[in-house]
Protein backbone atom coordinates (compact mmCIF):
# COMPACT_ATOMS: atom_id res chain seq x y z
CA UNK A 1 0.00 0.00 0.00
CA UNK A 2 1.90 3.10 -0.43
CA UNK A 3 2.40 6.03 1.75
CA UNK A 4 -0.67 8.66 1.92
CA UNK A 5 1.17 11.98 2.57
CA UNK A 6 -0.84 14.45 5.17
CA UNK A 7 -0.31 17.64 4.18
CA UNK A 8 -2.08 21.16 5.64
CA UNK A 9 -5.31 21.53 3.98
CA UNK A 10 -5.47 18.63 2.26
CA UNK A 11 -8.88 16.62 2.22
CA UNK A 12 -9.63 12.52 2.65
CA UNK A 13 -12.17 10.26 2.73
CA UNK A 14 -12.11 7.53 5.02
CA UNK A 15 -12.20 4.15 3.68
CA UNK A 16 -12.40 1.99 7.04
CA UNK A 17 -14.18 3.07 10.44
CA UNK A 18 -11.44 3.70 13.07
CA UNK A 19 -12.65 3.48 16.65
CA UNK A 20 -10.43 4.49 19.39
CA UNK A 21 -8.71 1.61 21.54
CA UNK A 22 -11.27 -1.09 19.60
CA UNK A 23 -14.50 0.88 21.28
CA UNK A 24 -16.93 0.29 18.94
CA UNK A 25 -19.25 3.47 20.86
CA UNK A 26 -16.20 5.48 20.41
CA UNK A 27 -15.79 6.15 16.47
CA UNK A 28 -13.27 8.86 15.58
CA UNK A 29 -13.77 8.84 11.37
CA UNK A 30 -16.71 7.23 9.73
CA UNK A 31 -16.29 5.27 6.57
CA UNK A 32 -17.28 7.29 3.38
CA UNK A 33 -17.29 10.73 4.97
CA UNK A 34 -14.45 13.62 4.21
CA UNK A 35 -11.87 14.57 6.50
CA UNK A 36 -9.42 17.34 6.54
CA UNK A 37 -6.01 18.09 7.37
CA UNK A 38 -5.54 21.60 9.68
CA UNK A 39 -1.95 20.70 10.22
CA UNK A 40 0.67 18.50 8.31
CA UNK A 41 0.79 15.11 9.94
CA UNK A 42 -3.03 15.19 11.54
CA UNK A 43 -6.36 14.85 10.13
CA UNK A 44 -8.93 16.84 11.92
CA UNK A 45 -11.60 13.61 13.59
CA UNK A 46 -15.05 14.40 13.77
CA UNK A 47 -15.06 15.25 17.23
CA UNK A 48 -13.10 18.58 16.06
CA UNK A 49 -9.66 17.37 17.29
CA UNK A 50 -7.49 18.88 15.02
CA UNK A 51 -4.22 17.58 16.74
CA UNK A 52 -5.17 13.50 15.82
CA UNK A 53 -1.78 12.56 14.51
CA UNK A 54 -1.57 9.62 11.89
CA UNK A 55 2.12 8.32 10.48
CA UNK A 56 1.79 8.20 6.88
CA UNK A 57 2.09 4.21 6.71
CA UNK A 58 -0.70 3.91 9.01
CA UNK A 59 -3.04 6.60 7.60
CA UNK A 60 -3.03 4.86 4.28
CA UNK A 61 -5.24 1.89 5.63
CA UNK A 62 -7.60 4.32 6.40
CA UNK A 63 -7.62 7.31 4.25
CA UNK A 64 -7.33 8.07 0.39
CA UNK A 65 -6.68 11.41 -0.69
CA UNK A 66 -9.38 12.74 -2.74
CA UNK A 67 -7.71 16.40 -3.24
CA UNK A 68 -8.42 16.04 -7.09
CA UNK A 69 -12.08 15.52 -6.78
CA UNK A 70 -11.94 18.62 -5.14
CA UNK A 71 -9.98 21.13 -7.83
CA UNK A 72 -11.74 24.35 -6.09
CA UNK A 73 -11.49 27.47 -8.50
CA UNK A 74 -12.44 30.75 -7.17
CA UNK A 75 -14.92 32.74 -8.49
CA UNK A 76 -15.34 36.73 -7.49
CA UNK A 77 -16.58 37.18 -4.52
CA UNK A 78 -20.99 38.25 -4.96
CA UNK A 79 -23.44 39.76 -3.07
CA UNK A 80 -21.25 38.63 0.05
CA UNK A 81 -20.78 35.04 -0.91
CA UNK A 82 -17.55 33.68 -1.67
CA UNK A 83 -17.96 30.70 -3.88
CA UNK A 84 -16.11 27.82 -4.98
CA UNK A 85 -17.01 26.23 -7.81
CA UNK A 86 -15.99 22.20 -7.94
CA UNK A 87 -15.32 21.83 -12.05
CA UNK A 88 -15.44 17.80 -11.77
CA UNK A 89 -18.72 17.72 -10.16
CA UNK A 90 -20.71 20.52 -11.60
CA UNK A 91 -21.30 22.36 -7.99
CA UNK A 92 -21.20 26.05 -7.04
CA UNK A 93 -19.94 26.02 -3.31
CA UNK A 94 -21.02 29.24 -1.33
CA UNK A 95 -20.20 30.42 2.30
CA UNK A 96 -21.88 33.79 3.21
CA UNK A 97 -22.44 35.78 6.60
CA UNK A 98 -26.49 35.71 6.89
CA UNK A 99 -26.17 38.28 10.01
CA UNK A 100 -26.51 35.86 12.68
CA UNK A 101 -22.96 33.66 11.32
CA UNK A 102 -21.82 31.47 8.53
CA UNK A 103 -24.15 29.83 6.76
CA UNK A 104 -23.37 27.42 3.70
CA UNK A 105 -25.22 26.52 0.19
CA UNK A 106 -24.72 24.19 -2.95
CA UNK A 107 -25.38 24.42 -5.94
CA UNK A 108 -25.73 21.57 -8.93
CA UNK A 109 -24.91 23.44 -11.73
CA UNK A 110 -24.93 19.96 -14.13
CA UNK A 111 -28.66 20.03 -13.32
CA UNK A 112 -29.61 23.51 -13.04
CA UNK A 113 -30.57 22.62 -9.24
CA UNK A 114 -29.94 26.14 -7.52
CA UNK A 115 -30.08 26.14 -3.48
CA UNK A 116 -30.01 22.40 -3.47
CA UNK A 117 -29.07 22.31 -0.52
CA UNK A 118 -28.69 25.20 1.84
CA UNK A 119 -27.87 25.47 5.52
CA UNK A 120 -29.43 27.43 7.61
CA UNK A 121 -28.10 26.53 10.91
CA UNK A 122 -25.11 29.41 10.97
CA UNK A 123 -21.41 28.63 12.50
CA UNK A 124 -19.40 30.74 14.66
CA UNK A 125 -16.73 31.18 11.57
CA UNK A 126 -15.72 30.86 8.35
CA UNK A 127 -13.31 27.97 8.37
CA UNK A 128 -16.37 25.76 10.27
CA UNK A 129 -18.77 26.73 7.48
CA UNK A 130 -16.51 25.50 4.44
CA UNK A 131 -15.17 22.46 6.09
CA UNK A 132 -19.36 21.66 6.73
CA UNK A 133 -20.20 22.15 3.25
CA UNK A 134 -17.26 20.01 1.63
CA UNK A 135 -18.26 16.76 3.56
CA UNK A 136 -21.72 17.44 2.41
CA UNK A 137 -21.36 18.16 -1.69
CA UNK A 138 -19.42 15.33 -0.98
CA UNK A 139 -21.95 13.26 0.33
CA UNK A 140 -24.22 14.40 -2.65
CA UNK A 141 -21.72 13.11 -4.83
CA UNK A 142 -21.06 9.46 -3.50
CA UNK A 143 -24.26 9.11 -2.97
CA UNK A 144 -25.29 10.24 -6.85
CA UNK A 145 -22.53 7.56 -7.94
CA UNK A 146 -23.97 4.85 -5.76
CA UNK A 147 -27.40 5.83 -7.23
CA UNK A 148 -26.46 5.26 -10.98
CA UNK A 149 -24.44 2.19 -10.20
CA UNK A 150 -27.22 0.75 -8.12
CA UNK A 151 -29.77 1.37 -11.38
Amino acid sequence: MAVLKIKEGMLFRCIKRVEMNGDPSNVAYWEGRVYRSELDGYITDDGGDIYHSWSCNYASKYFVNIDDEYRLENLPRKYGKIILKCKKHGLLLSVYHNGCGFCWAINDVNNGLFNALINHSPFNNEDAAWYSVIREASKLIYSAKYDKAMA
